[in-house]
């Protein structure tokens, strides 16, 4: 026998939920009375699971009027697409947003990460010059020796579908690669950046609650220490 728990839950117009901020109580809203069905279990490519939230409790869908509602941010997180709630435009934005953000501006970083003399987050176009182009924001990474990485960790909370960023580094005589790694420490994507060149890699990103990004020295000399900016690192 089927188990149903009854609930009383505004009905958006929307045929999936989202969880938002918050909701101005106006006309388009109104008052419904649906039930959780604990019955139902979903397949997803022919395997068997389960919608949790961002705690990891486990979501089982809402029946209305003989329809399924399911959790849609937590259904984007198993499809790997970004689900996110516009409050202003009281939009749902399903994939790849249509303008990208500045995750440094975005503070969508460690908060606990503290800045070094070796590794820090500026907007200072005079340090964020390199090989005469300035970037508005970024990470810049300082590099004595071909034995230290430097790696920084970018919060995306599933709210992003693409990752952009642009990678220069100083001294002409240094080799770096950049590699970005999830949470798993899976390679997504990796680059090489010759000193005196600058390059732009571009992440899919669908999905992901973070990345990080990890910048290690292949060749070159180190007295003095080589700059590597990681700059306008954005989202969308």
């Amino acid at each position: 026998m089927m188990k149903l728990q009854k609930i009383a839950i505004p009905l958006l117009g929307a045929a999936l939920l989202i969880s938002t901020t918050s909701v101005d109580a106006e006309s388009v809203i109104k008052t419904i009375k649906a039930q959780i069905n604990y019955g139902i279990t979903l397949v997803l490519n022919g395997k068997q699971f389960a919608l949790r939230d961002s705690k990891g409790n486990e979501l089982k869908p809402i029946i209305y009027d003989g329809t399924a509602y399911v959790p849609l941010k937590a259904l984007g997180e198993a499809l790997d697409t970004a689900v996110t709630y516009d409050g202003v435009k009281k939009q749902i934005v399903i994939g790849e947003k249509s303008e990208y953000t500045d995750l440094i501006k975005a503070k969508a970083f460690n908060e606990y990460e503290s800045p070094t003399e070796y590794q820090y987050r500026t907007f200072d176009p005079g340090v964020l010059t390199v090989n005469g182009t300035t970037y508005k924001s970024g990470y810049v990474l300082y590099f004595s020796s071909a034995y230290s990485d430097r790696s920084f960790q970018l919060n995306l909370l599933n709210s992003y579908t693409t990752l952009k960023f642009n990678i220069a580094v100083a001294n002409e005589t240094n080799e770096f690669k950049v590699s970005v790694v999830d949470k798993s420490n899976t390679v997504m994507r990796e680059t090489t950046v010759t000193g005196g060149e600058a390059s732009t890699m571009e992440v899919p990103v669908g999905g992901l609650d973070r990345v990080y990004v990890v910048v290690h020295p292949v060749s070159g000399k180190y007295d003095p220490k080589v700059k590597v900016v990681i700059g306008d690192i954005v989202a969308k």
